[in-house]
């Protein structure tokens, strides 16, 4: 079965959340069929854990931000576009 872009993109982005989490010794109650407001909560404090000027590691971050960049922009993609027509009167 085919999936889109977008649920490749979040389960891609979710296992990244994942492996970074059990690599900093925390833990996240999140899988990959989550809803996005329980991943962007993961996302908000995996950053915290894993922010350089927080004394985390530069290339997680890096890595963590790359897959979040690949997310949105798959999100951007998805959406149906809009009526772009200008209404007369």
């Amino acid at each position: 079965m085919p999936h889109s872009a977008l649920y490749r993109a979040k389960r891609a982005y979710v296992t990244v959340h994942l492996r970074l989490a059990s690599a900093c010794g925390l833990a996240l109650e999140i899988n990959r069929d989550s809803e996005d407001a329980a991943v962007v909560r993961a996302y908000k404090r995996l950053a915290r854990k894993v922010h350089p000027d927080k004394g985390g590691d530069t290339r997680q971050f890096q890595e963590l931000q790359g897959a979040k960049e690949a997310r949105d922009t798959a999100r951007q993609t998805a959406r149906p576009a809009g009526n772009h027509q200008l209404s007369e009167g």
